[in-house]
């Protein structure tokens, strides 16, 4: 978040000498260097791989396995090899594995709404900056952007 106030308020003191940018360009470069919203993007990806490997639990499984006894003695000396092929099916267990994806959808869906939350605040906050800049042609002060960091 210092990375972006110090940005945006490089780019608005010194908008004599660079080009203006739209709202829409500072959105996307706010997005792109907001810590908490890059946060959030990571939890929705974690809860997506939770989720795909909530739902791996109702494919089969099919395995090799591969096995070797000795048997030694003073007079004995035998080995025995065992060689298998199986497979696992979840058919029933007391509808558990649904429920695990279910709650897994659940987690997923609330990272979602809290990544569109903080965006939505992020943009509504990029709004009052920019416009406050734009209608009163003042610098934004440090003090003010301050205060948004603070209200999270």
């Amino acid at each position: 978040m210092k990375i972006f106030i110090s940005l945006l308020m490089t780019l608005m003191s010194l908008n004599t000498f660079t080009k203006e940018l739209s709202l829409n360009e500072l959105q996307i470069m706010a997005k792109k260097n907001h810590y908490g919203i890059n946060a959030a993007q990571l939890h929705v990806k974690y809860h997506e791989a939770d989720e795909a490997a909530e739902r791996s639990y109702f494919l089969p499984k099919i395995g090799l396995s591969y096995t070797t006894e000795s048997i030694t003695s003073d007079d004995l000396n035998e080995s025995e090899q065992t060689k298998a092929i199986y497979a696992d099916v979840n058919l029933f267990n007391g509808f558990d594995d649904q429920l695990h994806l279910a709650q897994q959808k659940l987690k997923t869906s609330k990272s979602k709404a809290n990544l569109k939350k903080s965006e939505y605040e992020l943009n509504l906050h990029l709004e009052e900056l920019y416009y406050l800049h734009i209608y009163t042609n003042k610098p934004v002060s440090y003090t003010h952007l301050r205060a948004h960091e603070t209200r999270h």
